[in-house]
Parts: structure tokens; C-alpha cells; sequence
């Protein structure tokens, strides 16, 4: 529905009305401050952490049933000296730099429209959507033009892990020497992707 109500040809498509939507989510709405109301809380703000009003419910298999729920719903939880019933928008600890940051720092001279760079990286399958906070960069500047054709070029070697090229933005070209896991170029707007086995790798590539 969300992508029916976008563009005007999948629009087409779709017998309803925006309208509908709109109204679905007033009864999302609606249901959530009823359920609220019951459990004595105002906001779902008062209702995140609160793990006193859950329990574990049987349900009559017993592969099932035998899981141990207790230290999910034991409550509060200890960081340092502090007692949380739950963390709040800031992480309680500080998240290591990604290669998300490291590309977006490197890139900064592009960014500022002083012209191409070339990047080089080595990349693992835990480094996700990578390219995806460059991307957003870019149109938050720049829009949905992006770049000129091969501003900010990138060549990455090694295994790449989920989304790699999310969300790619036109100027930008990602080459990848190895292999990644699902969801390449997810929702890319622009740009080029390539990914080629390493020259050493034993299958034939074609097949696979």
C-alpha cells in the first residue's frame, strides 16, 4: 500500500484510496489507547520496559513451553551502576566507528563539490549496507540528482554482508571484488554497482 500510494502508475493499481490508509492507521491508533487505557498507562512511553505486565502463556507444545522466559521477564536491567527499565534514545555504551563512518569522512571533499575521489577499502560480511550512509549524504545535499557520473568511486575486496550498495546514489560507483550476501543495491536511486569473484576463487562464476 505504501508503494501504491507513491507513484501515480502503481497508484493506478491499487482500488482503494489514500484516504483509507490514512483511516486504517486512525483504528491502529485508536486500539493502541484503548489497550493502553486498560493496563492503567498513558502513553506508550510508560509502557516500554515494563516486563511486569507480561507472562508466559502455555501453549500446549511442550518443545515450546520449555523455554525458560524468566530473565526476559525479570524487569529492570543493570549497566554499570545504573538500574534501566529500558536504555532510552542513547545507547548506554559507545558504538565503534563502522565503515559507514569511515567512508562518509573520506568522502567529505566530494561532498563538498571539490571534486572526485577514489576510495579503497578491505570489507567483512559484518560490515552491513555499506554505501547506504553515503548515499543519504548525498541526497540530503545534493537531492535526487546526486552526483556527476563517477564523483566518488569506490573499489572494496573481500565479503561483503547484507545490503551492500543499499540505497546507491547517482554519481557513485561501488566495485566489489569477492562476494556479498543478499539484498545488493536494495533501492538504489542511481550509480553503479559491480561485484566480480576474486581472481584466485575455484568456482566457475557463471554458475553461481
Amino acid at each position: 500500500m505504501g508503494i501504491a500510494t507513491q507513484k501515480p502508475e502503481l497508484r493506478a493499481k491499487f482500488p482503494g484510496k489514500p484516504e483509507m490508509i490514512m483511516a486504517f492507521f486512525r483504528y491502529i491508533a485508536q486500539e493502541v489507547r484503548e489497550l493502553l487505557a486498560a493496563l492503567g498507562l498513558r502513553s506508550l512511553e510508560e509502557a516500554t520496559g515494563r516486563a511486569d505486565l507480561l507472562r508466559q502463556r502455555s501453549s500446549g507444545l511442550a518443545e515450546a513451553d520449555s523455554i525458560d522466559l524468566s530473565p526476559i521477564l525479570a524487569g529492570s536491567a543493570v549497566v554499570g551502576n545504573h538500574v534501566l527499565r529500558y536504555s532510552g534514545g542513547k545507547a548506554p555504551y559507545a558504538l565503534p566507528e563502522s565503515l559507514n563512518d569511515r567512508i562518509v569522512h573520506d568522502a567529505r571533499h566530494a561532498l563538498a563539490a571539490r571534486g572526485p575521489v577514489q576510495l579503497h577499502y578491505s570489507i567483512r560480511n559484518g560490515d552491513r549496507s555499506v554505501g547506504a550512509r553515503l548515499a543519504g549524504a548525498i541526497a540530503q545535499i545534493f537531492g535526487d540528482k546526486g552526483l556527476p557520473a563517477a564523483t566518488v568511486r569506490i573499489a572494496f575486496h573481500g565479503n561483503a554482508g547484507q545490503s551492500f550498495g543499499a540505497f546507491n546514489a547517482p554519481g557513485v560507483e561501488l566495485t566489489l571484488t569477492g562476494d556479498a550476501n543478499d539484498y545488493v543495491g536494495k533501492g538504489m536511486a542511481g550509480g553503479t554497482i559491480v561485484v566480480h569473484p576474486d581472481q584466485q576463487a575455484r568456482f566457475a562464476w557463471h554458475e553461481n
